[in-house]
């Protein structure tokens, strides 16, 4: 007979008790479950989060959406990437796109190599724009 480790059970997650502003004194058990169930009522028919849900499959709100013209952000780094390898472009500049974010989709990447490029333009390291 072997003896086998019993199961490890995870503690219930801890949740806020609803507040109750200005309650009354409540004596009985009843009177204190009526009026926590009424407070929980309350609570889940208050909206969670306020802001619209953006439709499509963006997570950008539309009203963000409309301030990127093209679908950049506008900047020198955003219009001279435009059109160009990112790889060739990453290479030029000792960044090695697809090793640091081979994993994410070409926008993604996109992203993080014009953030690099931009780092590198405000410490003052020239930016490459071709293989020279």
């Amino acid at each position: 007979m072997s003896k086998s480790k019993p199961k490890a059970v995870k503690a219930p997650k801890k949740t806020a008790a609803p507040v109750i502003e200005d309650a009354p004194e409540l004596t009985t058990e009843a009177e204190v479950t009526a009026a926590i169930a009424e407070a929980i009522a309350e609570s889940k028919a208050e909206p969670q989060d306020a802001r619209p849900t953006p439709q499509g499959r963006s997570v950008i709100p539309p009203q963000v959406k409309k301030g990127y013209v093209n679908g950049n952000c506008g900047d020198e780094i955003a219009k001279h990437m435009g059109g160009m390898d990112i790889v060739a472009l990453g290479q030029w500049n000792g960044v090695d796109t697809k090793g640091r974010w081979g994993h994410l989709n070409y926008g993604m990447q996109r992203m993080n190599l014009g953030n690099v490029l931009r780092r590198m333009a405000k410490e003052g390291t020239e930016i490459r724009w071709s293989p020279r």
